[in-house]
């Protein structure tokens, strides 16, 4: 979705809650990996639930963005990693709420790459596919197994709809190649999880990037427009 890609690409190069963690697929899905955390949740709800004096909050350079950093590490794929929670603004009617739940990335700090690539593969079987959109950007992506196909056809007329209006679908971007997104076929995975490598000056910095996507979209469209 818009400016995930370039996100994670921030959040990695700028910024270097005892929760119960869920690593599987649920039947909508992949849902954020922390308990209680649910896609287009709106940021006031998430604050709650984390506890106050739990969190750092960071407002994005773009005016459209929050990050909530989580104080407290989270165990996943059998290593320690901090949560950044995002938030996005861009189609809330009050934006002064903090936006809504759109992507959960987990840090790595004490692990490798080969060993948490490991690691996932043993947890969510192979990767449906990998990208390197920049030299400096590696990614391992597991694909939901849920399809639109798999929602009700009144949610997926919902997101269809959306996106069939140019106006409206030309906020929303391919994340690996910055171009428009098209109205999705009922054959596309609802979201993903990625393991994402970044390397800058010879410091690799490793992330498991969970994509709300169309499920983010479609809790948007249904209490926002």
């Amino acid at each position: 979705m818009k400016k995930r890609f370039l996100f994670c690409v921030l959040v990695l190069l700028f910024l270097l809650c005892a929760v119960g963690c869920k690593k599987k697929e649920s039947k909508q899905g992949f849902q954020p990996p922390m308990k209680g955390f649910t896609w287009g949740m709106s940021c006031k709800d998430a604050l709650a639930l984390i506890g106050e004096g739990k969190y750092d909050k960071l407002d994005l350079e773009d005016g459209l963005h929050v990050a909530i950093i989580l104080k407290e590490n989270v165990k996943l794929f059998d290593a320690q990693a901090q949560p950044y929670l995002l938030f996005s603004k861009e189609l809330c009617k009050d934006a002064e709420d903090g936006g809504r739940l759109q992507a959960v990335i987990l840090r790595y700090m004490d692990i490798s790459e080969e060993q948490l690539f490991t690691n996932m593969t043993e947890e969510m079987g192979d990767a449906t596919r990998d990208s390197a959109p920049v030299e400096e950007v590696k990614n391992y992506i597991w694909d939901s197994k849920t399809t639109l196909a798999d929602l009700s056809k009144k949610d997926y007329k919902c997101i269809a709809d959306f996106m069939s209006n140019e106006e409206q679908a030309k906020k929303l971007v391919e994340p690996d190649r910055g171009v428009a997104l098209e109205v999705p076929t009922e054959e596309q995975p609802v979201n993903a999880v990625a393991l994402k490598k970044v390397t800058t000056d010879g410091t690799v910095n490793l992330s498991v990037v969970y994509y709300g996507d169309w499920l983010y979209l479609l809790k948007v469209l249904q209490e926002e427009q």
